[in-house]
């Protein structure tokens, strides 16, 4: 089991728990710069993104972790250039989002492409609905993309983009086709994708910012949120309750 903190990345096998170091060349690096963003690629290898534009691949095979990619710019810009936002898409391929501007790098064979991004805005939350379409959330709104011929395309949603208030969190599932929408105003919208088209709030509390939406089961959700608790949410009908482990 993992664990992110403000301290770094921990790992617990049971019996104990081990602290992991990040260092580029001999510099040690700032866990709360270096360390924001992990992910599990196809192969359930651990990857972890750092604001500055690392990416870090754990090796099993030696117990640590290894600096497997720099994003130029932001290594080379000391001041104030962070990402807005890191992900690993079910390509293997990673999207490193910076100001207008997404870097892909691919983990399998380390080619990377650097393009701008379609979304006139700061991209805060992106999730992949099949091998070529994404919902990515901004702090102006949502909006939906295509992959095609290597290049991101914004795709034409009304729907999807009468939500124009800020997103940061997104569940997409897959069973339900049903898309989960975590903003601070309105809690949580859910995009009924597969069925009706529309999208309705759900019963959380709004005005509270949505940290994480993950999969409890099939058909309930956990969403954790900032100061209120988790709550554990069904798909079907958008009822909710206060999570107790």
């Amino acid at each position: 089991m993992w664990f992110l903190t403000q301290e770094g990345i921990d790992r617990y096998d049971g019996k104990r728990i081990k602290h992991y170091n990040f260092s580029d060349d001999s510099m040690k690096l700032d866990s709360r710069i270096a360390l924001n963003w992990l992910y599990m690629d196809s192969k359930d290898v651990l990857w972890v993104i750092g604001q500055k534009g690392r990416v870090f691949q754990y090796d099993s095979q030696h117990d640590k972790f290894e600096l497997a990619y720099v994003h130029p710019e932001l290594v080379r810009n000391k001041s104030q250039a962070f990402l807005n936002y890191g992900y690993l898409d079910k390509n293997d391929r990673i999207w490193l989002c910076y100001k207008d501007s997404i870097a892909w790098y691919d983990i399998r064979t380390g080619n990377t492409l650097h393009m701008p991004t379609p979304i006139n805005s700061e991209i805060a939350a992106i999730e992949q609905t099949d091998d070529n379409h994404f919902f990515i959330g901004t702090v102006n709104g949502l909006f939906y993309a295509e992959v095609e011929k290597g290049r991101l395309n914004r795709m034409s949603d009304k729907a999807v983009e009468s939500i124009r208030t800020s997103v940061h969190e997104l569940y997409y599932h897959a069973v339900s086709k049903q898309l989960f929408v975590g903003n601070y105003k309105e809690g949580i919208l859910v995009y009924d994708v597969g069925k009706t088209g529309k999208i309705i709030p759900c019963q959380l509390p709004n005005n509270v910012e949505i940290n994480r939406i993950v999969a409890l089961n099939d058909h309930e959700l956990l969403v954790a949120t900032g100061g209120k608790g988790v709550y554990k949410l069904d798909v079907n009908t958008c009822e909710r309750a206060l999570y107790n482990s």
